[in-house]
């Protein structure tokens, strides 16, 4: 499962999400584009997403559902930029909602059972004498990321993070566009952090581009901050 088609499906089983609101990777080919409704078409055809047009206002329950035959539909870019607020029928509004089986799938593909299985059979609380398995060189570099990212998340960033492997270390953000702003304010914490891990880490960034701030139970980011979606 590819990490867009599991981030679509951790967003249509949160809530019920339009398509304006997934996030693409670095291959996106845009709205409308054959890449993404090919993604989309594959996940309806499968049974792992319902797929309805209509007002955003109105009850998805309810609603007709689309199918496959759907794509000429998807090619149309107005299906992927948001509610219009002249169209009150909502012909271009195309939500969808992840299914049993869907989540059942992305359960299957992040090893979210797996995980879970472990946690409960090692569970025990962590004390200042007994850490209790706890990871305590990624809490310890979250803790510094913290203090190093005091006053320097830029203004538009959506996310910010890190990704741990030994002493390599990413200060991963998530962000409309790797703009000057984003880059200089970036290089700006890892400068910090470099300074409070010490010279026997490397620490390098990278920047994601994400609309919104994109974060769910199987990233390999620890993820430290998140910018307010009604900002």
């Amino acid at each position: 499962m590819s990490p867009e088609v599991a981030d679509l499906l951790w967003l249509g089983h949160e809530d019920v999400s339009g398509l304006w609101e997934i996030s693409w990777g670095p291959e996106d080919d845009g709205p409308g584009g054959p890449r993404r409704v090919d993604v989309i078409v594959s996940v309806l055809r499968s049974g792992l997403i319902e797929l309805a047009a209509g007002p955003s206002s109105s009850d998805f329950d309810t609603a007709p559902r689309l199918g496959p035959e759907a794509r000429a539909l998807l090619r149309d870019p107005r299906c992927w930029q948001g509610p219009d607020p002249g169209d009150d029928i909502g012909a271009h509004v195309v939500r969808f909602a992840t299914t049993d089986a869907g989540f059942a799938a992305f359960r299957t593909a992040t090893g979210w059972d797996r995980r879970a299985r472990a946690r409960r059979e090692h569970a025990s609380m962590p004390s200042p004498s007994d850490p209790a398995g706890t990871p305590v060189w990624e809490n310890y570099v979250v803790a510094q990321l913290t203090q190093a990212s005091l006053s320097l998340v830029p203004r538009d960033a959506a996310a910010l993070g890190v990704e741990v492997d030994d002493v390599d270390v990413t200060v991963v953000c998530q962000a409309r566009n790797e703009s000057p702003g984003v880059v200089e304010g970036l290089d700006e914490i890892v400068q910090e952090l470099s300074m409070l891990l010490g010279e026997h880490v490397r620490v390098g960034s990278r920047v994601e581009r994400r609309d919104a701030p994109t974060i769910t139970p199987h990233d390999r980011t620890l993820w430290t901050f998140a910018a307010r979606e009604d900002r």
